[in-house]
């Protein structure tokens, strides 16, 4: 066992060095600087040599055992393994003993150190943010029901990590209308991007230098993702198919038909692109057209993977999703097969751009709760924030110089409302930065509760007051918890867990019990489950990709399995606990389905009655006469309907909009208000940063 005053020298935590006294960690040239607190657990941990170090030990010494309103332990072991770029599920320095408490994994040797003269540490205050606003409207992604839970942004901002010196940032002269997805020509003096100015998306080109701007494309269907290669070529999507366009001539010409988000080397006859769920090479005119054998088959994709390619097209970089849109960048070696996980966010991200040396590659994330520009070596280590924004940053295009790169820049809004369908007056109750999804009301009517990301690698679970409108966290810091539905007696919660475990929980709102419910549920596989409001019963939808398998009824207690004969989804139990109404997907599949209205006795659903031919997310009012459901009219606005039990009628309720993108979840007050989710965007500017040479 080492001792803890040696390993204040510096100490080797496998290929990272650590140096206790100046709070940093380095590895190949990059150096990250940690808070006092995160090193005087990594000194402790460290020193056991592999031992286990229990948490009540760990608040005793580096807390000196003052009483914590929430895990101090917990929090700070996620954070220091977002420095090391640790994964908890596969750890290669730090390892969660269950139970018991954490410790290293990986060799530790004592040895005095000194920071390397070529790492820099990140500054440890944050940069100051843009003081510019953008304006109104960008376009909002409508997707399937089963998928809506996993698109997850942020709803309110966090402190902000380390970042590099703050450029100078400049907007980017454009036509009016949208502006997204630059890409550099080679020679850094004009940007190419997505204008949707005349109607219909297209490729513009402008001078960064003298600002003049000019159409590129002018077709009667979108052009999307324009990708820079040669001195004057752009590859982009339209129709499906990657074309090839000559920037000086304006002539296109199809090259790849069944793809799309295409990427190309500057300095070598290689591309990449998407076709379906994979990743595909092929040479620059389109041929010898191959597919990526590393990137994981997955039946439904619901990001992007967003290929990029080296310069040099040597090495490939992409988006692997681990649960929904949430995942990480991953670097394939073209050659050898060899592919390396580069990030350990879990989170959203995308658009990865290599610099012109091929030594780092910045991408778009939503790791610090909004979307914002990051850079990571090839080499691995912790991804460096750029700079801090006050708005959502995305699609960084590098500049070949590596002084500047051009991003879109939009702001979005949320808010929580209360909508009286009779006079329309709405109250706002909570609002924003980032996505507030699926609200759910106790059946008192006296709280809410919904789910949202807080922190870094942190989605909680989170319940407003609706008398005092205080906000109060659930969940432990450091997971990720999605779907909260109310027990009957209002004063638990269930949920869905992803920490160092997968599990459906069951949590009481003074945080005194936490049960597990179930191994190994996650949302996407045993879809929306929905708790029994008085009986040990909990309804959910197994899943198989974007299918209904079955619905299954699960008894709590003995955790037996009840296989249905209906395929249900988007199950809502009425208050009284005898009814049942759902999504039934035995005659079709996603996006349409029939509601449904089933008995519920003794363990048993049976006799469903159809009462509507499409419709989803079905809602009870508090007396059990009504069920409330929701069409969606556009990708902004949803009507909602209204079904009366006792006389079997169907009527419109209420129109809302603009609504979230996440999905169309909504609650009914006793008074049948609407509590909805309202989504206002931003239009999308292109801005230049600079930083000086």
């Amino acid at each position: 066992m080492l001792n803890t005053e040696t390993l204040q020298d510096g100490f080797a935590l496998g290929d990272w060095e650590v140096l206790p006294r100046q709070n940093l960690i380095q590895k190949k040239g990059l150096s990250v600087s940690i808070e006092p607190q995160m090193m005087a657990v990594l000194v402790l941990i460290a020193a056991r040599g592999g031992d286990v170090v229990a948490t009540d030990e760990l608040v005793e010494i580096v807390w000196q055992g003052r009483p914590m309103a929430d895990n101090p332990v917990y929090k700070t072991i996620a954070k220091l393994r977002q420095a090391l770029g640790d994964n908890p599920r596969d750890p290669a320095y730090i390892a969660t003993v269950s139970k018991r408490g954490y410790r290293t994994v990986a060799r530790v040797d004592a040895s005095a150190s000194e920071p390397s003269p070529q790492a820099r540490p990140l500054p440890a205050t944050p940069t100051r943010s843009r003081a510019a606003t953008v304006a109104a409207g960008i376009a909002i992604l409508l997707i399937a029901p089963i998928a809506l839970v996993a698109l997850i942004a942020a709803w309110l901002l966090v402190p902000e990590e380390s970042s590099i010196e703050s450029p100078s940032l400049q907007p980017v002269a454009t036509p009016t209308g949208s502006s997204r997805h630059p890409c550099l020509l080679p020679g850094g003096d004009a940007v190419v991007y997505v204008n949707d100015s005349t109607g219909i998306p297209q490729l513009w080109r402008t001078d960064l230098g003298s600002n003049r701007s000019t159409q590129l494309t002018n077709a009667g269907s979108p052009a999307r993702s324009p990708a820079c290669m040669g001195t004057s070529a752009v590859l982009f999507e339209r129709d499906n198919s990657i074309w090839h366009l000559d920037t000086l001539t304006n002539s296109a010409n199809l090259i790849v038909h069944n793809a799309r988000n295409p990427a190309a080397a500057a300095d070598a006859d290689v591309i990449a692109f998407e076709r379906e769920e994979e990743v595909w090479l092929a040479r620059s005119d389109g041929t010898d057209q191959r597919r990526v054998e590393s990137t994981t088959d997955r039946e439904q994709l619901l990001s992007p993977r967003d290929p990029a390619l080296s310069p040099d097209g040597r090495r490939l970089v992409y988006f692997e999703p681990s649960e929904g849109p949430l995942g990480d960048l991953w670097l394939l070696d073209i050659a050898t097969g060899r592919t390396t996980q580069l990030t350990q966010d879990n989170a959203r991200a995308g658009h990865p751009a290599f610099t012109a040396d091929g030594q780092w590659i910045y991408f778009n994330s939503s790791r610090d709760s909004v979307e914002s520009i990051y850079r990571i070596a090839v080499d691995g280590g912790s991804p460096q924030r750029l700079f801090a924004s006050t708005t959502n940053d995305t699609t960084p295009a590098v500049h070949p110089n590596g002084d500047a790169l051009v991003y879109a820049s939009s702001r979005e809004q949320w808010s929580l409302r209360l909508t009286d369908p009779h006079d329309n007056r709405s109250t706002v109750l909570h609002e924003s930065r980032g996505a507030i999804v699926a609200p759910e009301l106790s059946a008192d009517g006296n709280r809410l509760a919904f789910f949202a990301n807080s922190a870094p690698n942190q989605t909680s679970v989170l319940i407003l007051n609706l008398a005092t409108r205080e906000l109060e966290e659930l969940t432990d810091p450091g997971t990720i918890n999605v779907m909260p539905k109310w027990a009957g007696n209002n004063a638990e919660l269930y949920y869905y867990h992803i920490g160092d475990n997968v599990e459906y929980r069951r949590t009481r709102l003074d945080r005194t019990d936490t049960s597990i419910v179930a191994d190994s549920w996650t949302f996407n596989r045993e879809h929306d489950a929905a708790p029994h409001p008085s009986e040990p019963y909990v309804i959910y939808a197994q899943m198989d990709g974007p299918h209904v398998v079955s619905a299954r009824l699960r008894h709590v207690t003995s955790g037996a399995d009840l296989k249905l004969d209906r395929k249900l989804t988007w199950a809502a139990w009425s208050g009284s606990g005898r009814w049942l109404a759902a999504t039934d997907f035995s005659e079709s599949q996603l996006p349409t389905g029939t509601m449904t209205l089933c008995a519920f006795d003794a363990g048993r659903i049976d006799d469903c009655i159809d009462f509507a031919e499409r419709g989803h997310h079905a809602v009870w009012s508090r007396d059990d006469q009504h069920i409330f459901f929701v069409e969606p009219i556009d990708g902004q606005r949803l009507q909602v309907w209204r079904y009366t039990v006792a006389d079997k009628t169907t009527e419109p309720f209420a129109r809302i909009g603009p609504v979230s993108p996440i999905g169309p979840f909504f609650a009914i007050t006793g008074r049948e208000q609407l509590i909805w989710v309202h989504h206002e965007v931003g239009r999308s500017e292109l801005w230049v940063a600079r930083w000086a040479p």
